[in-house]
């Protein structure tokens, strides 16, 4: 294990007692992606992650997230599984901000979602 890791959780340890972890408080499935979206989405797109529920309150209502949005590109990356979320959770802290994209009534619309504090 990287000594810079062990230092950040020591340190997060002393200042808070227990190691924040981030969520973004949606609820997801992977969906295909309307055929009358690809000429609008970068190339290959053809599967997303449909918002099947957005917590009350939580990190993505906050930034705009609605149920039925198509997410399909987080960080400039392409998101086709629910474990590319998992993995940029795992490497992000409380309060780092993710970029993504997602399909909302034929559009393409950018948001930004400040991650949220997992409740213990």
């Amino acid at each position: 294990m990287p000594v810079a890791t062990v230092d950040r959780v020591v340190q997060e340890l002393l200042e808070k007692g227990h190691i924040a972890r981030p969520y973004l408080g949606i609820a997801m499935q992977r969906v295909p992606v309307p055929e009358s979206m690809s000429s609008k989405l970068p190339a290959e797109t053809r599967v997303g992650l449909l918002a099947t529920h957005v917590e009350p309150g939580g990190p993505a209502e906050k930034a705009g997230v609605l149920q039925g949005d198509v997410l399909f590109e987080m960080n400039q990356e392409k998101v086709e599984h629910l474990g590319a979320i998992q993995d940029a959770l795992a490497a992000a802290k409380v309060g780092d901000v993710l970029t993504i994209r997602l399909i909302r009534a034929g559009e393409i619309k950018p948001v930004s979602i400040i991650l949220g504090e997992r409740a213990r």
